[in-house]
């Protein structure tokens, strides 16, 4: 009996080969889509949870109450660590964590790499295995120095690197005792070159310093350990640190190592959308199918008579009916990874991924696959099973239902619910991309275009007062070259912002805790070479002294922060015996994406030879680009033989901050684009079916004087109508959505009405294209043929 319902439904579907093709390919689009969404959430959800003790590990962060807000930050002091463990037994082991990037010389190369200093903990916390080396303690000593596999290509080839030497930061020898392997691409700690943070050289200088506060910590709890109970006990341990004045602006608090990235990045999000769009690809793809398969429901009347009266009973029907659709499904989902297989790269390239779908092929996620694809096959079927296998044989034989097309109600109200969710996604997309576009060209408050950030400092040279002198000469040179306009030496700069912040008690201010707010160092040339504009005062002097050291210009946003209405003749206390004059306000600009508001700004002053800068920012006209980078390169490769050339473009760095919302338009654009294209597909198909049903009535409208414009009009305005309503049905909740969905960016676009009629005019196109070609051909159809194909 199975095998013969397996032969009657491959035969139905070779016997109507475009209404199979297109029910195939909505559904292989639609596994397709779930199967790359799957692929993609799977790899953000598990971020970090390769680490055998992830459920128990937790980063210990503070939290600034301020009259602003509470402000969260991640540097803690070195000194803490060991106070957690001895203070809470709760808290097994604990380590710090600090990054940053390394001169690393092997040989007569030089090279600048990322480096984490840490503790002998770190291995014992996380699971980060060698293939080379002593895991039970990678770090031996203070001279050790464990590697990734990839930096031991880069240092060393295809020589052992075990034994071998490098020297970071021109001082310090570490000799190699371990290689990393590979560490996951879902890792938010990745590591390149490990080093004991008690190797640095300065590291008496900060070891029991509570004051300054520039590493991370992530604690081990016991099993048993809820972090709640050891929260509620920090404000004691503040107390005890500090004092009752400190305890009443901090709070520390434990964040699970498993949301650790999305408190970063906000993956969830994306997530929870890429989600909700897999479902509405799933739905609209099971529509087409029930749609479909009910629109030809008069073609298999008749077989069902037959059948009947030769014995069938209705359940032999429903398990055949609901046969083929399960066939068909899993037709679906072979065609569908056969897409996931092509696209992945493209795909992995565009997000910046490394997806692989042999995760797919494991038992884990093998099993519920299939039995989802199972799943899928039983919904998009089973009203059409049920449906059809009700027909009386006596009525069907006779043709008595030729008149009755069933479920015509049913597939309108199907219809409807397919473009309202279109509508939804539709819209949604139109709003993330006009989003994505706005924070791209708003105007940041300075000059983005034609400025080249280079990238040097005293720190990165062995010798320091001979660097200067290069540094300095380099500088002048590029001053003389006719396309460059400005050069300004700074420690930050737009689009690469540094998170120092200080307390600062403002004149005149009435709270009780000081603003917590942020600063860096600037030369005079700063805000010239941006084209920042000065609402009050003057720029700092070009000068070497330090007659300029307790002066301070800001940003409009600390004279509002501050409560002043003129930053001129006011001075801001900083720390309990400095204190720093105004000579400035300049206009706000945004150093950080759009994402965020301006937040108060200090700008100290430091001259341009000063090593505190690290980077040169260079405007060029915009024309010269080509020219320009050469002659930089050319000069560069003069002064600094031995070093590459490090720099970046401002306009494209501040691309790069927009990399979560390119890719959620990306995915949501291009699954986007695959709903509208099985609506369509479902749409033409099913124009086929219900034209086919009507051609008799259409020959005899043509008989009577009607004429080709009339017909399409009849026959497009049902659709139409159909499309309308779930247009308008879906607008609203959309509205409500997108609005929610934009209340996240300090700097947004303005909803109006211009987005829907975009949305609906792309709709009323795509409704009219999909439907055109049957009813066209059917109408311009000879009445005779037309009277005689029933």
């Amino acid at each position: 009996m199975l095998k013969n319902y397996i032969k009657i439904a491959f035969r139905n579907l070779l016997k109507h080969k475009s209404y199979s093709l297109i029910n195939i390919l909505g559904l292989s689009l639609g596994i397709g889509s779930m199967l790359l969404i799957f692929l993609f959430s799977i790899n953000e959800l598990r971020y970090d949870r390769f680490h055998k003790n992830a459920e128990q590990i937790y980063q210990v962060y503070k939290q600034r109450v301020t009259p602003n807000g509470i402000q969260d930050a991640m540097d803690l002091w070195t000194p803490m660590k060991d106070e957690l463990v001895s203070t809470y037994s709760g808290i097994e082991k604990a380590t710090r964590i600090y990054s940053g990037n390394a001169w690393v010389e092997v040989g007569n190369e030089t090279f600048e790499e990322h480096i984490t200093y840490t503790d002998h903990e770190l291995f014992e916390i996380f699971s980060f295995p060698l293939s080379e080396g002593d895991n039970a303690k990678p770090l031996t000593n203070e001279s050790s120095i464990v590697i990734s596999n990839e930096m031991a290509k880069r240092f060393f080839g295809n020589e052992n690197p075990i034994g071998k030497i490098l020297t970071l930061d021109f001082e310090s020898d570490y000799i190699v005792s371990g290689i990393l392997e590979e560490i996951p691409h879902n890792s938010t700690i990745q590591l390149d070159l490990v080093v004991l943070l008690s190797s640095d050289p300065n590291y008496s200088e900060y070891q029991n310093n509570w004051g300054s506060s520039f590493l991370e910590i992530f604690v081990q709890l016991s099993p048993n350990t809820n972090p709640q109970d050891i929260e509620v006990q920090f404000p004691d341990f503040i107390k005890r640190i500090w004092n009752e004045e400190v305890a009443a602006r901090t709070n520390f608090k434990l964040l699970s190592l498993t949301e650790l990235h999305n408190y970063s990045t906000n993956s969830n999000q994306i997530v929870f959308i890429l989600f909700g769009i897999a479902i509405s690809i799933i739905i609209i793809a099971v529509i087409n199918f029930v749609n479909l398969a009910t629109a030809r429901s008069l073609e298999r009347a008749k077989e069902v008579g037959i059948r009947k009266t030769l014995g069938a009973t209705k359940s032999q029907l429903v398990k055949q009916f609901l046969g083929e659709s399960v066939i068909l499904s899993l037709f679906a989902l072979a065609l569908g990874y056969v897409l996931v297989e092509t696209v992945l790269p493209f795909f992995n390239q565009a997000l910046n991924t490394e997806l692989s779908s042999s995760i797919i092929f494991t038992t884990y996620n093998l099993v519920p696959l299939l039995l989802f694809t199972f799943v899928i096959g039983l919904m998009a079927g089973i009203f059409p099973a049920f449906f059809l296998s009700k027909f009386k044989s006596s009525e069907t034989l006779k043709g008595a239902l030729k008149n009755k097309p069933g479920g015509i109600f049913f597939r309108k109200a199907l219809v409807i619910t397919q473009f309202g969710i279109t509508t939804f996604i539709l819209f949604g997309t139109f709003v993330i991309w006009n989003q994505l576009q706005y924070l791209k060209k708003a105007d940041l408050g300075f000059e983005k275009a034609g400025i080249i950030v280079v990238e040097t400092g005293l720190r990165d040279f062995a010798d320091p007062e001979a660097a200067a002198i290069r540094i300095s000469t380099f500088k002048n040179d590029l001053n003389n070259l006719v396309s460059v306009h400005n050069l300004s030496s700074s420690v930050s700069s737009p689009g690469q912002w540094n998170n120092s912040f200080t307390f600062a008690i403002p004149q005149n201010w009435s709270h009780d805790q000081p603003a917590r707010v942020r600063f860096t160092y600037v030369d005079d040339a700063f805000f010239e070479t941006y084209s920042i504009n000065f609402l009050e005062g003057t720029n700092f002097l070009n000068t070497v002294d330090s007659v300029q050291f307790d002066k301070v210009i800001v940003n409009e946003a600390a004279i509002k922060n501050f409560g002043w209405e003129t930053g001129l003749n006011k001075t801001i206390q900083l720390g309990r015996d400095r204190f720093a004059d105004v000579i400035g306000v300049v206009d706000d600009y945004n150093y950080e994406s759009l994402v965020t508001e301006v937040a108060p700004v200090l700008h100290y002053y430091r001259s341009s030879e000063n090593g505190v800068h690290r980077n040169l920012s260079v405007k060029i006209n915009a024309a010269d680009i080509p020219s320009t980078l050469g002659a930089i390169q050319e000069r560069w490769e003069t002064y600094f033989p031995d070093r590459e050339l490090s720099y970046s473009f401002v306009d494209q760095t501040f691309e790069q901050l927009y990399e979560n919302q390119d890719r959620l338009a990306y995915v949501s654009g291009s699954f986007t684009i695959i709903i509208v294209l099985i609506s369509c597909l479902g749409l033409f198909a099913l124009t086929s079916l219900l034209v086919i049903q009507r051609t008799k009535e259409i020959g005899i409208r043509k008989t009577l004087g009607a004429n080709v414009i009339s017909i399409v009009r009849l026959i497009g305005l049902d659709f139409l109508s159909l499309v309308g309503l779930g247009f308008l049905i879906a607008s609203p909740l959309a509205w409500f959505f997108m609005n929610s969905w934009l209340q996240d960016f300090a700097y947004k676009i303005d909803l109006n009405l211009t987005i829907i009629l975009l949305c609906g005019t792309v709709l009323f196109i795509l409704t009219v294209l999909s439907i055109s070609y049957h009813t066209i051909k059917t109408s311009l159809q000879n009445p005779v043929e037309s009277l005689k194909s029933e």
